[in-house]
């Protein structure tokens, strides 16, 4: 008699899970569409929008440039490069003419490099 009532309950459940999936199927069939075409973009925000945005986006490339930029500073010359700089600026003296100015104006770039 116990495995009349086992078989009983196997087919029951058995039959309640046939209609619990079937109505489960019926639910996704219809459920289930088919895809839908690109729909079009209509009112007159999408040209400020677009603008907006692309403001944006430049502002935020300004930015980051800014950021980046700003730490890059020109490094201070040693005092042997200012003085090579300052002996460069005597350059045009050096000629016969101007032969006592650019000795004058070495000696004392050297001088003050010195000192």
């Amino acid at each position: 008699m116990k495995a009349i009532v086992c078989i009983r309950c196997v087919a029951r459940d058995c039959v309640w899970s046939a209609l619990l999936f079937g109505a489960a199927l019926a639910e996704a069939e219809e459920d289930i569409r088919d895809i839908r075409g690109p729909k079009a973009v209509q009112g007159p925000w999408v040209l400020p929008a677009v603008l907006a945005g692309a403001i944006v986006v430049a502002l935020c490339a300004y930015a980051v440039q800014r950021r980046r930029h700003r730490g890059t500073r020109r490094r201070s010359l040693t005092l042997s490069e200012q003085a090579l700089e300052r002996l460069e600026s005597t350059r045009p003296l050096m000629s016969p003419s101007t032969a006592r100015e650019f000795g004058i104006a070495a000696s004392e770039v050297i001088r003050n490099y010195i000192e």
